[in-house]
């Protein structure tokens, strides 16, 4: 009995932190993109899942990284879509998975900036061929990627223009604190459990 009692604790806290909020909620989320080789690229954002449970609209921009470079004030927070080719507006998209991304970010100070398109849409794919992306030896037999990812910091390439690569890219909701909260009141039933099951193990048996 106490064993299953402190199985349906601990399984009713974890379920806390994994239950995914209602679409339309808010929430503060993480991300990072690892390139085979340059900078990580991480950052911070509140956002809100879509129906289709992968994209995240991005409300407000919280902190963005480029190596060890950080900013946390942003003159441009926009649809790359939009912003370089009156594409649809509205707010930019992260996904899960990293099938959907639309991103340009740029700070006030530093000049840290991220593109992050995956896909280019076809027709603003069509407009950027024949432009010279700097960073490749030979840019003008370059051919735009369906999928691209790029960062500065102090008005220098950080990472040069590439290929998005969705292997490399990781994006997780933050706990809420109710849900930390709700997990350490799990643990701390199972804790008080254990230690009434060690008490009453340890008091002497009476004959009746």
């Amino acid at each position: 009995m106490l064993r299953s009692t402190i199985v349906i604790a601990l399984l009713a806290a974890s379920s806390a932190v994994a239950a995914a909020p209602p679409p339309a909620t808010p929430r503060t989320y993480e991300f990072s993109y690892v390139p085979t080789s340059g900078p990580t690229i991480s950052g911070t954002f509140v956002g809100v899942l879509q129906p289709d449970n992968n994209s995240i609209a991005v409300n407000n921009m919280i902190q963005l990284n480029v190596g060890s470079f950080t900013a946390t004030n942003f003159t441009v927070v926009d649809r790359l879509s939009s912003f370089l080719f009156n594409g649809p507006a509205g707010s930019p998209l992260l996904s899960f998975d990293g099938s959907v991304a639309d991103l340009i970010a740029r700070s006030a100070s530093n000049n840290i900036g991220v593109v992050l398109n995956a896909p280019i849409f076809p027709a603003y794919l069509d407009a950027l061929q024949g432009i010279n992306p700097t960073g490749f030896p030979n840019p003008g037999s370059f051919t735009w990627p369906s999928a691209v990812v790029s960062a500065s910091a102090n008005n220098v390439t950080q990472l040069p223009l590439q290929q998005f690569q969705a292997s490399n890219w990781s994006l997780n909701a933050v706990p809420e604190p109710s849900s930390w909260a709700m997990l350490i009141t799990g643990f701390g039933l199972v804790g008080a459990l254990a230690r009434r099951r060690r008490v009453a193990a340890a008091l002497p048996v009476t004959a009746g």
